[in-house]
């Protein structure tokens, strides 16, 4: 142990030479006589320098001990963390393709299917798949869409457009909103909504067209008008329309018989689409209580509910108008 030619195993030919090096490394030959399987050692001084020099060599070799000891179970543990990191790489690579393979089958025939698609449920992906397939559902949604519109007629182009700007507008803050019936826009015009006077109101709409030279009728209804404006979430159809000298209106549409088609969506659909065309800036504000100026004086606008009434109407309220609305 105390000598570098015998530690840990010697090199010589026999036990007696690895001996004689030892003791000759200490220069303690003067001291000792070699038998034919022992060592004779005159004095207990060399005897004793040879076990304190063993005394001091045991810490530094249980540290190498210790040493490579740790080495050696690093070496396992990462052998084994690198079997484990390449089974889970492996795995996932399954899982991936497993649910790319699965998504693949579920959407091969969407294109002949009546919804495109839109019937068939995703598959959950794996955590490392959640973000990828987010892009896929919206490049499925656009690419769905695009199908839809390219069965659109061109006669309902207009209609559709204007239904997508009153949802921008609108984002759901209004329960009934009508996106599901046909917007006829010049509702004066139809027979249906204005039995006495639509042919009147028809040559009129000639005669201005022949005077003013202009292109379309965006909306035409019947209102209730007074001097104020407001628009409100719920099912009465009053709006607020502002203006840049604070002298706003305020209306309710209805029928001319009271029924159950509500045309605020139709309107706000059909303005927010004429302003975005001509590059204009239309604020559309949804809330039950509705501010207005009259004659540059702020007003309030507020929505009560009767069952005594059959038609709506506006009365005066202690801070501004009141409309009252005929409950269903």
């Amino acid at each position: 142990m105390t000598c570098e030619y015998t530690w840990p195993n010697h090199l010589m030919n026999t036990d007696m030479e690895a001996t004689k090096a030892l003791i000759d490394q200490h220069d303690f030959q003067d001291d000792v006589a070699y038998g034919y399987t022992k060592v004779f050692i005159r004095t207990p001084q060399t005897l004793f320098s040879l076990e304190n020099e063993r005394a001091q060599l045991i810490p530094i070799i249980v540290l190498l001990i210790q040493k490579v000891w740790r080495g050696t179970l690093a070496r396992w543990r990462f052998k084994r963390l690198r079997a484990i990191y390449k089974i889970m790489s492996f795995y996932k690579c399954y899982k991936v393709r497993s649910h790319l393979m699965e998504v693949v089958r579920r959407f091969e025939n969407v294109r002949n299917m009546a919804d495109y698609g839109k019937s068939v449920e995703w598959p959950q992906p794996p955590a490392v798949l959640e973000q990828f397939q987010d892009l896929c559902q919206n490049l499925f949604k656009r690419w769905r869409a695009r199908k839809i519109v390219k069965n659109i007629p061109p006669s309902e182009m207009f209609q559709i457009k204007c239904k997508v700007c009153a949802m921008e507008a609108l984002q759901n803050l209004r329960r009934d909103v009508g996106y599901h019936r046909p917007w006829k826009q010049n509702y004066l015009a139809c027979e249906a909504d204005n039995p006495s006077g639509a042919t009147s109101f028809s040559k009129s709409l000639q005669t201005l067209r022949k005077k003013d030279n202009y292109a379309s009728v965006l909306f035409t209804g019947h209102i209730r008008k007074v001097t104020g404006l407001s628009l409100t979430s719920g099912q009465d159809q009053l709006i607020v329309l502002h203006t840049q000298k604070h002298d706003d209106m305020a209306f309710c549409l209805q029928r001319a018989e009271l029924g159950g088609e509500n045309r605020v969506g139709e309107l706000v659909g059909i303005l927010t689409h004429h302003f975005k065309l001509q590059r204009w800036d239309l604020t559309v504000k949804v809330t039950d209580c509705i501010q207005m100026s009259m004659r540059g004086r702020r007003r309030l606008v507020s929505v009560e509910t009767r069952s005594d009434i059959t038609k709506p109407d506006f009365c005066k309220g202690r801070n501004g108008l009141i409309l009252h609305w005929p409950k269903n």
